[in-house]
C-alpha cells in the first residue's frame, strides 16, 4: 500500500468526518477552512493526510491541527502539515511540552535515557513545531457551522482530551475519543494497553458513557455507533480490572520483584515480549502498581536492596 493510500476519508455529518487509518484523524469543515484532529505518526503519515485533505477538500485551507495528546502516533505529522498548509497547532499545555521534546516519551518508557532501539523507533516521534493555542479543559469554541468542546480524558496519557463536536447544520454530534476508549480491533489484539493511570482511564470511559453522541470515533479502530458503545465501553473497563485481578492473584502466592512479576504477567496473558513491548508493558505495569498501591490493593517493601511487591 502506497503512503498516499494509508488514510481513507469517511463523512459522518454535514461538516464532520474522519480519515480512517493507523490513527483515526478527525476532520471538521467550516466555511473558513478545515480543522484536523490528530496528525498521524510521522512525516510519511502527515504527508499521506495532506494528500487526502487536498484530494477530498480541494482549495480548502487547513486552519488548525488539534492534538489530543502527546504520543507520536497522534502528533507526528504536525511538522509536515504545518509546513504545507501554514496551519496552527492547538493542544493542551502538558501535551505541548511533550510534543516539542519527544525524547520525554522515550524516557518515560525506559525509565531513563532511552536505549538506541527505543530512541530510533516511531514511539519517539519527530519534534512538533511550537504550539499556537493552548487548549483548556472543557473549553468551548463556537463557530458558525459547528461547536467544539475539549473534554478531559485522563488515564491513557498525560493531559489527554477528547473533542466533542456538534454540527449545527444537521444537529448531529460526534465524539472524537482519542485513546480514552479503545476500539474492538485493538482490544482483540491485546488486553494490556498502554496507560498511565487505570483508575482514571475507567473514570474517563464512564464519563464518556454519560455523553450522548451519534458517532463515537476512537483513536484506533472502527467507528462506534450508539448501540455498540455500551458493550464496548464495558469491555474497555473490564480489561483494566482483569489485569488488576491477575496482578493481585500472582502476588498473593508470594511477594515478587518487578521483573519477575512482569514475566509472570506476560506468561499468564500469553504475550511474547519484543524489546519495545517490554518497555511499553513495563511502563504500564508500573502504572498499575502505583495506582493499586494508592488504593490499598498492593504494597511494597525494600528488602536487601530489592523492592518486593505484595498483594494487600
Amino acid at each position: 500500500m502506497g503512503v498516499d493510500k494509508v488514510f481513507e476519508y469517511k463523512k459522518l455529518t454535514a461538516n464532520t468526518g474522519y480519515f480512517s487509518g493507523p490513527v483515526n484523524a478527525g476532520l471538521i469543515e467550516t466555511s473558513a477552512g478545515l480543522y484536523l484532529i490528530d496528525s498521524g505518526n510521522d512525516d510519511d503519515e502527515g504527508l499521506a493526510l495532506a494528500k487526502e485533505i487536498e484530494s477530498v477538500f480541494p482549495g480548502k485551507k487547513l486552519l488548525a491541527i488539534i492534538n489530543t495528546h502527546g504520543h507520536s502516533d497522534h502528533s507526528g505529522g504536525n511538522a509536515v502539515l504545518k509546513k504545507r498548509f501554514s496551519s496552527e497547532i492547538w493542544t493542551t499545555e502538558c501535551s505541548s511540552h511533550i510534543m516539542q521534546i519527544p525524547i520525554i516519551v522515550g524516557s518515560i518508557y525506559c525509565g531513563g535515557m532511552p536505549c538506541k532501539k527505543m530512541a530510533e523507533s516511531k514511539l519517539v516521534g519527530p519534534k512538533s513545531p511550537s504550539t499556537d493555542r493552548i487548549l483548556l479543559e472543557n473549553q468551548v469554541i463556537d463557530l458558525d457551522e459547528i461547536r467544539m468542546e475539549f473534554i478531559p480524558l485522563p488515564g491513557h496519557f498525560f493531559d489527554q482530551i477528547g473533542v466533542y463536536v456538534t454540527d449545527k447544520n444537521d444537529s448531529k454530534n460526534v465524539f472524537f475519543l482519542a485513546d480514552g476508549f479503545f476500539g474492538k480491533e485493538l482490544l482483540k489484539k491485546s488486553w494490556i494497553l498502554f496507560m498511565t493511570e487505570p483508575e482514571n482511564f475507567r473514570k474517563s470511559v464512564e464519563s464518556i458513557q454519560e455523553v450522548k453522541a451519534d458517532y463515537y470515533v476512537p483513536g484506533h479502530g472502527s467507528l462506534v455507533l450508539p448501540e455498540e458503545f455500551k458493550p464496548l465501553s464495558e469491555l474497555n473497563i473490564m480489561i483494566t480490572l482483569e489485569l488488576e485481578f491477575i496482578i493481585r492473584r500472582i502476588l498473593s502466592r508470594k511477594p515478587l520483584d518487578f521483573e519477575t512479576l512482569l514475566k509472570k504477567v506476560a506468561d499468564e496473558t500469553e504475550i511474547k515480549l519484543s524489546t519495545l513491548q517490554f518497555f511499553l508493558i513495563s511502563t504500564t505495569l508500573r502504572s498499575y502498581l502505583s495506582s493499586m498501591e494508592s488504593r490499598g490493593l498492593v504494597y511494597y517493601e525494600v528488602i536487601d536492596n530489592r523492592m518486593l511487591w505484595h498483594s494487600a
